[in-house]
């Protein structure tokens, strides 16, 4: 039997995007916390950790598919973030639960073909990242693109491209699938 993974964040959703808004009003709603995460890629299917499982600050991010709680211990992420019904985006954080570190671009005026970091958390906007869903014919599929808050055309992208591993950095944002992604619970299937 197949199972279909739907992942809370994507519940989260659902029931933000039903309510009907005025066109005029910027309503978020309060923060909400998304423990123990995988950021999956829609590519392949690889999951986002840090490179040698390093914690320090400046530590690179990168995707492998494969993943075991023993191989790796820096895949699980916590998501923190707020909706906005205008913009239909979340605003977010991603903290790597080993590293107790933030996602962000590696320089302060982020640049197509940049690394993508953790470093310690500053509540800053270089650590907010810009989500927003990609839709085919009116449908939603799960998949966001991850713009960082400081330079909107810019996503979060698998750049080269290994045998069991990818490093990320910062390109165009297309809707194209090395730029998309799933956020659901560690370890789970996510199709």
């Amino acid at each position: 039997m197949r199972h279909i993974f739907v992942p809370a964040f994507a519940a989260v959703l659902a029931a933000l995007t039903a309510t009907a808004t005025p066109a005029s009003a910027d309503t978020t709603i309060k923060p909400m916390t998304f423990v123990n995460q995988d950021l999956v890629n829609r590519m392949d299917g690889s999951r986002l950790l840090l490179v040698s499982d390093a914690t320090a600050d400046g530590t690179a991010v990168m995707t492998t598919r494969g993943i075991t709680r023993d191989a790796f211990l820096s895949e699980a992420w916590d998501a923190e973030g707020t909706w906005s019904h205008r913009k239909r985006t979340w605003t977010m954080t991603l903290r790597n639960r080993a590293a107790d570190k933030c996602l962000q671009p590696a320089d302060d005026t982020p640049a197509r073909g940049e690394a993508v970091v953790v470093r310690t958390c500053d509540g800053s906007d270089l650590q907010k990242w810009s989500l927003r869903l990609e839709t085919k014919g009116g449908n939603t599929h799960r998949w966001w693109i991850w713009r960082p808050v400081t330079n909107l055309q810019l996503a979060m992208s698998v750049g080269s491209v290994g045998p069991d591993s990818n490093q990320i950095t910062l390109d165009y944002a297309y809707p194209t699938y090395d730029r998309m992604w799933l956020l659901g619970p560690d370890n789970s299937n996510w199709w």
